[in-house]
């Protein structure tokens, strides 16, 4: 029987990477490899993060994971991480760095290239300790059990999902985000909601996770606008902290049509957070006629008043924080829409759809966000 729920200890909290160093002791890591990226080391968030472990641990830096996830760089980082004896993991950043830092976990164990693993869970037996340190707010990385990976910097993103791949410990600490520049902080909220709506509608049920996911509605409809204005609000960049975790635990429950459309657009380095808001406008219409209950009920969880329905809630928003509605508008060409359209079809997110959309569905969802 496969567990309802496979959740990694949580810190939530201003000032929790103090517990670091505690939590590296306590999972037996003597020298673990900090994952980061250069924009991280830049703007001082990694400099906090090391400043937390001066005097208390041993520790390698590797810091140029790409902004979108690549396999040449997991297996740079793989190559830090043996070079320097390292044993353990502790990822530094937003989805990228994050699930960089899950399939290092798995080389870092079982060896081998990313590519064997990307579509292969089975193949996940075991990886090496991990710890999350998320700096944006919206992957859901650091609750998932799921990585995604692009082969080349070109190609769409290949994923894999195991239990194995939870981290062991998330310290979600809000001050990590407060040098997030408001176009990201935009896009990373939206992405929390994407996963907590998408969830909802999933099959098959999941009480539990699909309870965080109404709450992270919740969350996202009534602090992220003021995330977006003021990057320092402590309240507000807690609260979207928390969704944003709240969605990754939806995350163990699936996903579906809007996804696989951000998927099939993560071609030309647009950021996935906002494909996956696009996605959502694109499928509303589509998911919400299948179950128009639980439609309505994340409408209230928004806070919308009566007869105005999820997707204008979605809508009104994304105009609000500022994020492009359509794929031309957040720089994205479709070149060949039917190609597009097959490449939706063919990604996992299919399969936890309660309504599975055909080859036509995806034309016209993807054509009337064009």
């Amino acid at each position: 029987m496969t567990p309802v729920l496979s959740l990694p200890r949580l810190f939530l909290a201003a000032g929790a990477i103090q517990a670091l160093p505690q939590v590296l002791s306590e999972l037996g890591v003597r020298r673990p490899l900090l994952v980061s990226d250069r924009n991280l080391a830049a703007c001082g968030v990694l400099g906090q993060v090391e400043g937390a472990l001066k005097g208390k641990s041993d520790y390698a830096v590797f810091d140029a994971i790409p902004e979108n996830p690549t396999s040449a760089g997991v297996l740079e980082a793989f190559a830090t991480y043996r070079e320097s004896k390292c044993d353990g993991v502790v990822a530094i950043g937003g989805g990228s760095v994050i699930d960089s830092g899950k399939m290092l976990a798995i080389l870092a164990v079982q060896g081998g290239m990313p590519d064997d693993y990307l579509g292969a869970p089975d193949k996940v037996k075991a990886v090496a300790p991990l710890i999350v340190l998320p700096t944006t707010a919206g992957t859901g990385s650091e609750a998932s059990p799921a990585s995604s990976i692009h082969p080349t910097p070109s190609e769409r993103g290949l994923g894999v999902a195991s239990l194995l791949l939870v981290p062991k410990v998330a310290i979600c600490d809000p001050e990590l985000t407060y040098t997030l520049p408001r176009r990201l902080t935009a896009a990373t909220g939206m992405d929390a909601l994407s996963h907590c709506i998408e969830a909802v509608f999933a099959a098959p049920e999941n009480p539990m996770a699909e309870a965080m996911a109404y709450d992270g509605i919740r969350r996202v409809s009534g602090f992220l606008r003021r995330a977006v204005e003021n990057g320092r609000d402590p309240e507000a960049r807690l609260q979207i902290m928390a969704a944003a975790f709240m969605g990754g635990v939806a995350i163990h429950k699936g996903l579906g049509p809007a996804h696989a459309i951000a998927i099939a657009c993560g071609d030309q380095d647009v950021n996935h957070g906002v494909l996956s808001n696009i996605g959502v406008v694109a499928s509303l219409d589509f998911v919400a006629t299948h179950a128009p209950e639980r439609a309505q009920r994340m409408a209230h969880a928004m806070g919308l008043a009566d007869g105005v329905s999820l997707k204008d809630g979605v809508i009104s928003l994304s105009q609000d924080i500022g994020l492009p509605l359509t794929l031309s508008a957040a720089g994205y060409r479709v070149r060949d829409l039917g190609e597009v359209a097959q490449a939706a079809l063919d990604t996992h997110f299919n399969r936890t759809a309660a309504r599975k959309p055909t080859l036509d569905d995806y034309r016209a969802m993807i054509g009337a966000v064009m």
